[in-house]
């Protein structure tokens, strides 16, 4: 039987009550505080008890709602398992307030004065069993062949190969290890940087350090695990003290970005600052078409900050979290192909 976990504060109990009572009614199996916590049960291991066993976690939604701990307990944990997999959130806005930015990328549920009418459309997305199975989401990898995709791996460690030893401008003096790029063979998702860090130099893997960890972040946000996308950078060798890649470096190491498109042929590119994007799409603007899609040789680009701006300036952190969350609303609407 469905069950759906009801996470609400004290203030807001009689509502939740009322979700809780029409949901029953219907023949889903409801935990909600208190009714739910056996004598003698600690709070915390009964919340651990009903979500490990709920499908569906409603979250009422209030200013009081997200001042309470235990339902800050509720959602970050709710979130954790929505992203394993093994629940679907709801949030309900019973009360005005500003719900965190991690809350943006679900659908919410706005109160208007009847109970009744969120009851029916909470039960609606509580499907049945024999409901079909859900839609691919816009960014899973193509299925591919297993001759498609020997044959792009192939093409793929062919750069990484010419890479290793290319000679073409003066980064390859400066290198410790070329960094080509990684990901799944039938990506839909191709994310571009400017050039490998410190970390990536070392180890010959892009986005290994703190850009890439918040990088990561910002995927899990929108539920994309890092194995379903390809990485890569405009320039595969890094250049000393961090600084920006010339114009003859870009240049030197565009043959190798061209041939990873063309064999990944991604449906989404996200380039990730102002240099991955004059070099996909020149003659843009990063300050104002951030988060917006554009439209270049039949692909969907979306211009994004570098994750490493956030690390200095924290307001590129929440401009970066909004971008995710309206990018993955947008590509949701899209056909998948």
């Amino acid at each position: 039987m469905p069950q759906a976990f009801i996470s609400h504060c004290t203030e807001d109990s009689e509502f939740a009550q009322q979700i809780a009572s029409g949901l029953a009614s219907s023949g889903v199996e409801v935990w909600i505080a208190p009714d739910s916590i056996r004598p003698g049960e600690e709070f915390v291991d009964a919340i651990q008890r009903g979500l490990s066993t709920t499908t569906h976690f409603v979250l009422v939604m209030s200013p009081d709602a997200f001042e309470s701990p235990w339902v800050k307990l509720e959602m970050n944990t709710a979130i954790r398992l929505e992203r394993e997999g093994q629940l679907l959130i709801s949030p309900i806005l019973y009360r005005d307030c500003k719900p965190p930015l991690l809350l943006g990328s679900y659908q919410w549920i706005s109160y208007g004065g009847d109970s009744t009418s969120i009851v029916k459309r909470l039960i609606a997305s509580i499907a049945p069993s024999e409901a079909p199975p859900s839609a691919r989401r816009w960014w899973e990898p193509r299925m591919l062949t297993d001759d498609q995709a020997s044959a792009i791996q192939q093409g793929l460690d062919e750069v990484g190969a010419e890479t290793s030893i290319c000679k073409l401008c003066p980064l390859s003096n400066e290198r410790t290890i070329a960094v080509p790029g990684a990901g799944v063979t039938g990506a839909q998702v191709m994310l571009i940087g400017e050039a490998p860090g410190p970390e990536d130099d070392k180890t010959g893997m892009p986005f290994v350090s703190a850009a890439g960890q918040f990088l990561d972040e910002l995927l899990g946000l929108i539920s994309i695990p890092h194995n379903s996308v390809f990485m890569t950078n405009i320039v595969k060798c890094r250049p000393n003290k961090n600084r920006d890649p010339e114009s003859y470096e870009i240049k030197a190491c565009s043959d190798y970005l061209d041939r990873q498109i063309a064999l990944i042929e991604p449906k989404v590119i996200v380039t990730l600052g102002a240099h991955a994007l004059n070099r996909i799409a020149p003659g843009h603007k990063l300050s104002s078409d951030h988060g917006q899609p554009l439209s270049v040789d039949g692909r969907i680009v979306f211009p994004m900050y570098h994750p490493a701006a956030a690390l200095y300036r924290s307001r590129y952190r929440n401009i970066l979290i909004k971008d995710f969350i309206d990018m993955d609303r947008y590509l949701a609407g899209q056909p998948v192909a």
